[in-house]
Parts: structure tokens; C-alpha cells; sequence
């Protein structure tokens, strides 16, 4: 009977063992992996603000790469997808004789002012307005005493 007993024991120690080493081994295989991803996590490029915009080039074959976002911390890139809103819709086309007048007036007048503004600017003399301005007559431009009750202009 000590024969049956000590087989017995052996026999169950080394199943006993064996179940045991399975089941650390199972957790440090655990545990390893889950140090790997924690590591991996933390070592991972977040890709943080501000990235590079690289413009649309073309490259050694002849073909255009799209503009590309790039990452300084980890060196990647990648495409830089920008959301297209509709063209607009061309209305006016082309040269409209009958508007040239209207905009050589426009411009005209727009010389003037500038040179006016340029003048007064200067402290020089302005150009005498109109002797008419729509049946009105033009202002007195004779000098008015200071000591006189009469108003100016």
C-alpha cells in the first residue's frame, strides 16, 4: 500500500504542479501584456496642436500628392481631408459696354476726392468749389472782420 500511496502522490503533485504553473504562467502572461499596453499607451504620439499643413506637391513619378497633416513629435503624416462647400455660380459674365461710362465717372470723381484729400492733407490751398451748386449762388468770399457781428460763409 505505500506503493499505491506514494504513486498516488507523486501522480497528484506533479498534476498539482502543473495546474499551478499553468495558471501563473497564464498570469504573468496577464500581467506582461497588460505592462505592454500600458507602456504602449503612454509612449503612443497624441498627435497634439499645433501640426504642420504640408502643401499638395508633386512627387518623384509625377503624381500630386494632396496636402498633408504632419506630426513634429512622432514624424507621421497623413492626408488632410478639407470639406468643399459648393462653387459659387458665376452670374455676370463678360464686358457690359453700357456700364463703362457709370464706372469712368465713378473714378473720376474718386481721382478728385483723393486729390482733394491730398491737397487739404498738404496744407494747400483747395481747388474754389462750383460758382453754382444746383441754384444756389456761391459763398461771399470776402474777408469778414473779427470784430463784426455779420456770421462767416
Amino acid at each position: 500500500m505505500d506503493r499505491r500511496v506514494a504513486r498516488v502522490l507523486v501522480v497528484g503533485g506533479a498534476l498539482g504542479a502543473v495546474s499551478v504553473a499553468t495558471v501563473l504562467w497564464s498570469s504573468v502572461v496577464a500581467g506582461a501584456s497588460v505592462v505592454a499596453l500600458v507602456a504602449w499607451q503612454l509612449v503612443k504620439c497624441r498627435h497634439r496642436q499645433p501640426l504642420g499643413l504640408l502643401p499638395p506637391v508633386l512627387n518623384e513619378r509625377g503624381e500630386q500628392i494632396p496636402a498633408r497633416w504632419y506630426c513634429d513629435e512622432c514624424g507621421k503624416s497623413w492626408p488632410a481631408l478639407f470639406e468643399r462647400g459648393r462653387a459659387p455660380v458665376p452670374r455676370f459674365t463678360g464686358y457690359d459696354p453700357s456700364k463703362a461710362a457709370a464706372a469712368a465717372k465713378r473714378a473720376a470723381e474718386l481721382v478728385e476726392r483723393t486729390r482733394a484729400l491730398a491737397l487739404k492733407r498738404a496744407g494747400l490751398n483747395e481747388p474754389a468749389p462750383p460758382a453754382t451748386t444746383r441754384g444756389k449762388s456761391a459763398p461771399s468770399l470776402k474777408p469778414v472782420s473779427i470784430h463784426s457781428r455779420r456770421i462767416a460763409g
